[in-house]
């Protein structure tokens, strides 16, 4: 217990800044109290020595958390911004909601982006007019994205009240349908989000047909208030050097796993059915944490079904 007051001494000179010192203070009570009560509770001397080397154990890392904080400046005032990174703008869940009832599950989450305002945000110093074009850009960004997420769920619902009529109307019951468990999803991951750049892809599914499953995409340079496309990425050559890329690793795919099957690739078995021809400037891709953009294509859109959603990275 000497090593515990001593460690709550040191602790108690440190000065830490702000609201923090009622955080540290409330983090450390709660710790000794539960100590004290352990002790009063279990008599055995092995339960006292485990628990006096934990609440020690508590009490240096909350001590080396606040020297951080007093020692570090940029450590200290990043905890404001987690998680943001060092960008222009930050991704929030501005509305989410969930509603479960006979016909079916939904789960919603609706992303926003919103500009960091602080001094380290890239519109500081930007005229005002630069500024209002980089705040209308955001604004438009959020209103398309939250008139597909109202269109989507409008439009899954009334697929799915059709479905049940068609199932009732052809010998199913209601027992039945709701064994089915049939959900709508709308989510959403921020793949990139860096200076002045940021990607976020938005996907909506209906767990009754995976042929209704939708991603969006949003490749946004903020400080050109423009969607970043393959050529900004690639270059004047990014059809072949995607193209190439893409043909590269399906060949490889394909060797290493022979249930594989790329429609209308020569040499792997397939059909005659269309598949992958080429990229163009309306081909979908978000940016990897790496920076390079990583073309997607939908299930059933180049190969079977049970591959799934196909992904290829094209290193820059």
């Amino acid at each position: 217990m000497k090593k515990i007051r001593e460690s709550k001494e040191i602790y108690d000179h440190i000065k830490i800044p702000g609201e923090l010192r009622q955080i540290v203070d409330t983090t450390l009570n709660e710790q000794v109290g539960k100590v004290n009560s352990g002790i009063n509770k279990f008599k055995d001397n092995l339960v006292v020595h485990i628990f006096k080397y934990t609440i020690t154990a508590a009490a240096v890392l909350i001590i080396c958390f606040t020297v951080a904080l007093n020692t570090n400046e940029v450590f200290a005032k990043g905890l404001d911004n987690i998680p943001v990174i060092n960008s222009l703008a930050k991704v929030l869940t501005i509305r989410s909601f969930k509603n479960v009832n006979d016909n079916q599950s939904i789960s919603v989450k609706v992303p926003g982006v919103e500009l960091n305002q602080g001094d380290k945000s890239g519109l500081v110093g930007q005229d005002k007019e630069k500024q209002e074009k980089t705040e209308q850009f955001v604004t438009d960004i959020n209103k398309e994205i939250e008139q597909i997420v109202n269109e989507y769920v409008a439009g899954a619902e009334k697929s799915i009240e059709e479905y049940k009529q068609a199932f009732i109307q052809t010998g199913g019951t209601e027992e039945e349908w709701k064994q089915k468990d049939i959900s709508i999803k709308v989510d959403y991951d921020v793949k990139y989000q860096a200076d002045d750049y940021l990607s976020l892809v938005l996907t909506a599914d209906e767990s009754w047909c995976s042929a209704y499953g939708k991603k969006y995409f949003y490749n946004l340079n903020l400080k050109e208030n423009t969607q970043v496309s393959l050529k900004d990425i690639l270059g004047e050559d990014y059809i072949l050097v995607s193209n190439e890329s893409i043909l590269s690793q399906m060949k490889k795919r394909v060797q290493e796993n022979t249930d594989y099957i790329y429609w209308s690739i020569a040499g792997n078995g397939s059909s005659d059915i269309e598949g992958f021809t080429s990229v163009d400037e309306n081909t979908n891709f978000y940016i990897n944490e790496k920076g390079n953009p990583v073309i997607c294509f939908d299930k059933y859109e180049i190969a079977p079904g049970f591959m799934g959603v196909q992904e290829f990275e094209i290193i820059k």
